[in-house]
């Protein structure tokens, strides 16, 4: 086995994980306290989170320069790939810039899971719990331009993009008057800070209008208007089948002038097999959650969390996150987005109203975590009493007052 042949194995085990043992980028070669990023795992990591169409049109260049490999079972499509835009996603965007603001192995991976788990505009999907650990990299990650990525809403946005301007009365406006801003309640606003109404608009013409609330939404997102199918969950005579969308290449016997060609055209193959047997561990893992679900027995999915499910397949969280962005399934309740099965807040948000809408008596913020915690979701009672308070729901004690 040759030098390039042993390296790829050592990466692709780091990126896809070894007979079920968590590993991480942390385990790798390091040079001087630094992680090594060498072209042949960065195009690894590229083979993992592209989505099925934009793989398929990056395997046919590929396949178009190397004589040893053909593409065969390209996946059926009613969609035209020339809806792929060239601009980059916000996640491939933010993978870029990364490593201009981190530097260790740790912060870059920490950074990389945040990243995966922004929405469309730019904000965070993690919960509370799930960032723990990770407010130092938050903070820096809030840096990067456009100013405002990785804010958990709109409001916080536009406070990020207000830094080092906490005393204006612009950034008091967005931290005090948010709402009254969004309803232009002007006398409220002016008042508040002895301005006249004249100048409070004045004030959000000339600070606050040229600032962006989604930061996210100026960048690519996915394949537009069509989603494809990169997963297939389908019953079919009483059985359950899982099977991940992706085309085949079949590699040739090299002539000996060719033979330069042959250990990436089997690097190539190998991490497409990694990559399709990632996939399907990730389906499997959702049709044994989800499987109520997806029966047509429950209206909604059962909340998961990314952390639960890099736990029990043996892969590290940023592994996880780059395997569900851009993805889609084809199952029985239609084609769904991957990520939409890691939306945690949402979930955990209904899944409170039901536990507090069936209590016999007022449950405390503590003891509706613990509920929570039974059902297999970690959810901190500090979380449990943001959660509640955003629903506009009482404390246990108004509750029970109410009764």
């Amino acid at each position: 086995m040759n030098f390039l042949s042993f390296f790829a194995r050592k990466i692709l085990g780091v990126i896809y994980g070894k007979e079920g043992e968590a590993m991480d980028l942390r385990q790798n070669i390091r040079q001087e306290g630094r992680l090594i990023i060498s072209p042949a795992m960065e195009q690894a990591f590229h083979v993992l989170a592209m989505p099925t169409l934009e793989l398929t049109d990056w395997l046919e260049k590929e396949v178009g320069q190397n004589p040893l490999l053909e593409m065969r079972n390209r996946p059926p499509c009613e969609f035209n790939t020339s809806l792929i835009k060239d601009e980059p996603t916000l996640y491939e965007y933010l993978l870029g810039e990364i490593p201009l603001h981190f530097e260790t192995a740790e912060e870059k991976e920490k950074a990389e899971l945040i990243a995966g788990s922004l929405d469309r505009n730019g904000f965070l999907a993690l919960s509370d719990d799930e960032l723990e650990g990770f407010e130092e990299v938050l903070k820096r990650f809030h840096q990067i331009e456009p100013l405002g990525l990785g804010a958990r809403n709109a409001q916080e946005a536009l406070l990020i993009q207000l830094s080092g301007k906490e005393k204006n009365s612009a950034y008091k406006i967005i931290k005090e008057h948010y709402e009254d801003l969004l309803h232009k309640r002007w006398p409220i606003i002016a008042k508040s800070l002895k301005l006249s109404i004249e100048e409070v608009k004045e004030l959000v013409i000339k600070e606050l209008r040229s600032l962006n609330p989604f930061p996210g939404r100026q960048f690519q997102q996915e394949i537009n208007p069509f989603l494809a199918a990169d997963i297939t969950i389908q019953k079919e005579e009483g059985r359950w089948n899982v099977e991940a969308n992706l085309p085949s290449l079949q590699l040739f016997s090299p002539k000996e002038e060719m033979k330069h060609y042959l250990t990436e055209a089997k690097w190539l193959v190998h991490t497409l097999d990694q990559r399709k047997k990632t996939l399907e561990k990730i389906a499997l893992y959702l049709l044994k959650e989800q499987q109520d679900y997806f029966e047509g027995m429950t209206d909604t999915p059962k909340p998961m969390t990314m952390c639960s499910l890099a736990k029990a397949l043996g892969l590290s969280e940023s592994t996880v996150t780059r395997a569900i962005s851009h993805k889609a399934i084809a199952t029985p309740r239609g084609l769904l987005k991957l990520r939409d099965f890691f939306s945690p807040n949402q979930d955990v948000k209904q899944l409170l109203l039901k536990l507090i809408a069936k209590e016999k008596e007022p449950l405390s913020d503590e003891a509706l975590s613990q509920e929570l915690r039974a059902q297999g979701i970690r959810c901190a009672r500090r979380t449990v009493a943001k959660y509640r308070k955003e629903l506009k729901i009482g404390s246990a004690s108004y509750r029970k007052r109410s009764l």
